[in-house]
């Protein structure tokens, strides 16, 4: 079974690679921008 599944997740993303690129390169900066917003707001002096 999870044979099978690999052969049809393979073969869409065969098949779709605008797609998946697109996909993934979305994930890879929302992902990369949440962690600078962290790290701004965590390393920020603070004003008390």
């Amino acid at each position: 079974m999870f044979k099978n599944y690999i052969k049809i997740v393979s073969g869409n993303l065969l098949r779709k690679i605008g797609h998946a690129a697109t996909n993934n390169v979305g994930s890879a900066l929302s992902i990369s921008a949440c962690l600078v917003i962290f790290l701004s707001v965590y390393f920020e002096p603070s004003m008390i």
